[in-house]
C-alpha cells in the first residue's frame, strides 16, 4: 500500500466494478459464468498487491491465490457464497487499500483469505456422519 501510485488507485477501483458487475450477473448454471467471475476476482487481487516491489512475493502471492481457485469453484458451484457478503468484503479490501490502512488492511486480508476455509469446514462439517458403535469396534480390532 505505501508503494501505489494513482494508477494502481485506478486499477483498483476499476477491478472492483468489474468484480462487482459480475456478481450482479450470477449464473451458477452456466460455467462460463463462474470462469469470467474467477478472471475478474484474480484481476483484484492482483491490483491490491501490484504495487509491491517484491517481484517474487507477488509470483508467491499469485501461486497461492491459485492454489486456492478449486476451493472457491467448489463453493460457488454449490451455492455457498452469497453475492452481498462478497461483494462487502471486496469493497472493504478496496476502501482499506485506497485509505493506506495497513493495519486493518492485513486483518481484513487475513479474515478474507479465511473464509474460504471457513466456509469448507463448515460444509464438511455439516456433511459428516456420526460413527455408530459398530464402526468404532470394528476399528478398535481391526488395529
Amino acid at each position: 500500500m505505501r508503494h501505489g501510485d494513482a494508477a494502481w488507485e485506478d486499477e483498483i477501483v476499476a477491478s472492483f466494478h468489474l468484480l462487482r458487475r459480475s456478481m450482479g450477473k450470477q449464473d451458477l448454471s452456466q460455467g462460463e459464468w463462474l470462469d469470467a467471475y474467477e478472471e475478474r476476482h484474480h484481476r483484484f487481487h492482483r491490483a491490491l498487491i501490484a504495487a509491491c516491489p517484491h517481484l517474487t512475493l507477488r509470483v508467491i502471492c499469485d501461486d497461492l491465490y491459485s492454489q486456492k481457485t478449486r476451493y472457491r469453484r467448489f463453493l460457488h458451484s454449490l451455492g455457498q457464497a452469497s453475492d452481498k457478503t462478497l461483494i462487502a468484503m471486496h469493497r472493504r479490501l478496496m476502501e482499506l487499500a485506497l485509505a493506506r490502512d495497513t493495519v486493518r488492511g492485513v486483518r481484513e486480508i487475513k479474515a478474507h483469505i479465511g473464509s474460504t476455509a471457513q466456509a469448507l469446514l463448515g460444509l464438511l462439517g455439516e456433511r459428516q456422519m456420526p460413527l455408530k458403535a459398530s464402526d468404532t469396534s470394528h476399528r478398535r480390532s481391526s488395529a
